[in-house]
């Protein structure tokens, strides 16, 4: 089950997420960022949303600090309003994707199952990968993992037999 963080506060953005399909993900709110930066590795989000109700500055720091800790492996998504002075030019410079209001249900529900949909191909093909390089790899680890083994048991008898001199 997937995790998404909302950030701010937002009874709009609430309710949508409450709307959608709650088998596939669960949400936490987290009225600000502060909270959000405190308790973010304890959620381990596949999703950030994040409501343009706080200072501009403070939303792109936040959006720094996420990029600098977890890459684009997290995304963002940034909800403002049509009127909003926000300048997203430095927010999609930061890989940071963006709905503005007002949007429809479907529209926001599509966006949302598009992210989740898109974590999950991420997910599967970094395990595939994985898989295969460890199939590539097995018959040498086991000589090297000998190797190692027998080097480090050379060193332990070594270093007895130097005590008992």
């Amino acid at each position: 089950m997937f995790t998404i963080l909302l950030v701010g506060k937002s009874s709009f953005i609430s309710n949508y997420l409450n709307s959608l399909n709650k088998n596939k993900f669960s949400v936490k709110f987290f009225p600000n960022i502060d909270e959000t930066l405190q308790n973010i590795d304890r959620y381990e989000p596949k999703l950030i949303l994040l409501v343009a109700d706080q200072e501009e500055t403070d939303l792109l720091d936040f959006c720094k600090k996420i990029r600098e800790k977890y890459s684009l492996l997290l995304p963002i998504l940034l909800v403002v309003d049509f009127y909003s002075f926000v300048n997203l030019n430095q927010f999609k410079n930061l890989g940071v994707d963006f709905i503005i209001k007002p949007f429809t249900q479907e529209e926001f529900n599509a966006k949302i199952e598009s992210f989740l949909s898109e974590q999950e191909k991420t997910v599967e093909h970094i395990y595939e990968k994985e898989s295969e390089i460890i199939d590539k790899l097995r018959p040498y680890i086991r000589e090297e993992v000998r190797a190692e083994m027998q080097t480090i048991l050379k060193q332990i008898l070594e270093g007895m037999e130097q005590k008992h001199v």
